[in-house]
């Protein structure tokens, strides 16, 4: 082993100490530690979750997920995202680790009680949100498409993207559309092509 190695090792069995002082509040919940975890993480696990807090080897980001046995599981970003903005734990030296480490079991214990209690809308709320953000995603592409088409007067390409988003068009974006099919019908358009989509 070379000294980098020896270090993280330091590090990593410092951030399991850590980990077992500032989570024992899970002990009182039924959770043991799973002592067959390998790697860079401590698990946690009852007869419904299972909570693994990770210490990365590269990026040194610590940071946890709760999984509801068999079912779905989400990060502390996920649990917090309503109420704040993301937050990077990380720990380059034992302060960092301890300091990161505190910060995590007080975030779960503020903001995670209703995952620790198997409520299970809350994890519905996760798969909730994931979708939202996987639609906002899309119609932002979508827009960014059609934002080109329509500075480049492609009217039948708008048409056609803004056909697959039908339902979540803004007031601007269904004006764009009306406007893009009396363009697009007009025999005198030099535009009206089919999309390439």
């Amino acid at each position: 082993m070379n000294h980098h190695t020896d270090r993280r090792q330091e590090l990593f069995m410092h951030f399991e100490e850590c980990v077992k002082r500032h989570f024992a509040f899970l002990d009182d919940m039924s959770c043991s530690i799973d002592k067959s975890s390998m790697g860079w993480s401590v698990n946690y696990a009852s007869d419904k979750i299972e909570i693994s807090i990770y210490y990365e080897r590269i990026s040194y980001e610590i940071y946890l997920t709760i999984s509801l046995m068999g079912n779905v599981s989400c990060t502390m970003d996920e649990i917090i995202s309503s109420a704040q903005d993301r937050q990077y734990l990380y720990g380059t030296d034992e302060n960092l680790v301890e300091n990161s480490v505190a910060e995590l079991s007080i975030l779960l214990m503020q903001y995670g009680q209703a995952y620790l209690n198997v409520e299970k809308e809350a994890f519905n709320d996760i798969v909730e949100l994931r979708k939202n953000l996987s639609k906002k995603y899309e119609l932002e592409i979508v827009e960014e498409k059609a934002s080109v088409a329509w500075k480049n007067r492609n009217y039948a390409e708008v048409i056609a993207l803004y056909d697959t988003i039908t339902k979540d068009l803004t007031q601007i974006q269904q004006k764009r559309l009306n406007i893009c099919k009396s363009c697009n019908a007009s025999p005198d358009n030099p535009r009206k092509t089919t999309s390439t989509l």
